[in-house]
């Protein structure tokens, strides 16, 4: 048994990719040979040749590289993908796992022409596709939806969502959420926080930050309700450049802005932060379904989470784990809940998050799954 994972852009870009990876490995695990990673490299995100071997059509700076890349490269890597789809479906004993729908379709194609035999077919939607914008795509799916043998899902209303509009059989689906596991790693303070005193109120957001979202919403609230001056509102991620150029015109004084830091770097902000934001408006179902790695990293370091009343997010944050308001309507008193996170808070927290959204649980669904798929 083989096992391709494959991708137009990067599996590896997606945090939860490193969990799904062990419960392949753990299947087979005899060879690494027996596992093949194809995709673009990214610099500065997780490496895997050491577990199984990797395949990379090109090497990618950054995301602006990656975002920029020439037509001829955006043909290579149809064409370097499309050599490890027919390798993969000519090995026979195969499992091909993907989360771009485009290698969906060339799979779907090839099936056709070349037979599905033994070769398994594992979905996994990381963003979803709407109905209203790409309507096309759902019908090819739906239309081909006896390919797929598992289809696997970061989110509840996601999930029911595909179902529903491609006729997906339920039974042939699984829920794994972007999670990961409780993190008791001990760290030092990132350099970016040293300059906050010990009894300050630090609330953070980490992820990229623009107009898009509830940011100018969270900086009036600062700005214009008198919030205390111990309370630091901090930004840490990529900024778009209508953001760079607000913030040349504007000045703050306890609102904070850094660019991004390494992924492997953020328990060093994690640990020692009080609150953490997710800033998502819901612009469209992608956002209104969303429950992003980012919500269960705070978790998993003992942070609680201020968000916005999403659907994605409304039945999982209880009281215990933060607190879901209006962003449209932010008052003053929203912040001022807030207090400094105390050591007995910030366990609590990591043991309901280890109860109720720990990883093991998911990886354990998902090697039950593909027993079954395999047995």
């Amino acid at each position: 048994m083989k096992f391709y994972y494959i991708s137009i852009s990067s599996l590896s870009f997606f945090p939860v990719f490193k969990y799904i990876l062990k419960v392949f490995l753990k299947i087979k695990n005899d060879n690494k040979n027996n596992h093949h990673l194809v995709e673009s490299y990214l610099k500065g995100f997780p490496e895997y040749s050491s577990q199984v071997c990797t395949h990379y059509y090109y090497r990618f700076n950054n995301i602006n590289h990656f975002n920029n890349m020439s037509f001829q490269t955006k043909i290579r890597r149809y064409l370097y993908v499309l050599f490890y789809i027919i390798k993969a479906i000519l090995s026979k004993k195969t499992v091909i796992y993907t989360s771009d729908y485009q290698v969906l379709f060339i799979v779907f194609k090839l099936f056709k022409l070349l037979g599905k035999s033994n070769v398994k077919l594992i979905y996994h939607q990381f963003e979803l596709i709407e109905l209203e914008h790409k309507r096309n795509i759902l019908q090819i799916i739906s239309s081909n939806k006896h390919y797929i043998d598992l289809a696997v899902f970061p989110e509840i209303n996601r999930l029911n969502y595909f179902v529903d509009n491609t006729g997906f059989p339920i039974k042939r689906t699984l829920l794994f959420p972007n999670t990961c596991e409780v993190n008791n790693v001990v760290t030092s303070k990132n350099k970016i926080l040293k300059e906050f005193n010990d009894d300050d109120i630090v609330i953070a957001h980490v992820g990229n930050v623009g107009f898009n979202h509830f940011l100018l919403e969270i900086i009036s609230c600062f700005k214009k309700l008198n919030v205390p001056d111990n309370y630091k509102l901090v930004f840490i991620g990529k900024q778009s450049k209508d953001l760079e150029i607000f913030l040349q015109n504007n000045a703050f004084t306890n609102i904070y802005f850094y660019n991004e830091i390494p992924h492997n770097e953020l328990s060093s902000i994690y640990n020692f932060i009080d609150y953490g934001l997710i800033l998502y408006k819901p612009i469209d179902l992608n956002f209104d379904f969303c429950a992003p790695n980012k919500l269960y990293e705070y978790w998993a370091h003992g942070v609680p989470v201020m968000a916005h009343c999403l659907r994605g997010l409304e039945n999982i944050i209880t009281h215990n784990l933060g607190s879901i308001i209006d962003f449209n309507k932010i008052q003053l008193n929203d912040i001022l809940k807030i207090n400094k996170l105390t050591e007995e808070k910030r366990n609590m927290i990591k043991e309901e998050f280890r109860i109720k959204f720990e990883v093991t649980y998911y990886q354990n669904q998902l090697n039950q799954k593909l027993k079954d798929l395999l047995s």
